[in-house]
């Protein structure tokens, strides 16, 4: 058998890394739309959600049988991008985090504030408008359960949560 893997970065996922995942799963898409991809996770710090969200659009229409599998934590987009796998197989030391959405880092996110709240929060709402539906239907999660978790600072699941919720279908001890 062919093992088709995409590694996922855990320093976190930049415009770059994100566009390097793309082309990872281009090419093997190329060479075959009826073999499985899998996305491995050792652990990932999450980072920036608006590419992370155009990479899920792209993996989901094209088709392709995706699963991912963590052995570590997956925080903010990167738990989006865990999301992605029709089948979502974690080990014994799994945990999944969200946050409230922020678009850029705390700095700029002061000065974009002072300038147009009102565009901030739009655009908050609108990525939330998007996020939400997407983990609803992966999930054993309501829209009102989703924006009360992503209300929280930090709320983290862990392996036992995360298969109550549906986050993650299956568990193992190990994976190789």
């Amino acid at each position: 058998m062919n093992r088709r893997i995409i590694r996922v970065p855990s320093k976190g996922l930049t415009e770059h890394s994100v566009a390097v995942l793309r082309k990872l799963f281009d090419k093997l898409v190329a060479r075959s739309t009826n073999e499985e991809v899998t996305f491995h996770f050792s652990s990932c710090l999450g980072g920036r959600v608006e590419p992370v969200l155009d990479l899920i659009k792209h993996i989901l229409t094209s088709k392709v049988p995706v699963q991912t599998v963590a052995t570590g934590s997956v925080h903010s987009s990167g738990a989006l991008l865990f999301l992605v796998g029709k089948k979502r197989i974690a080990s014994n030391n799994f945990e999944l985090v969200l946050h409230p959405l922020t678009l850029a880092p705390k700095e700029i996110r002061i000065n974009m504030i002072r300038r147009d709240l009102a565009e901030y929060e739009a655009q908050i709402k609108r990525i939330f408008a998007e996020i939400a539906p997407f983990i609803r239907d992966r999930t054993r999660l309501s829209t009102d359960e989703i924006r009360g978790f992503y209300s929280r600072d930090n709320f983290c699941f862990n392996l036992e949560a995360a298969l109550k919720y549906g986050l993650v279908t299956e568990a193992v001890e190990r994976v190789i």
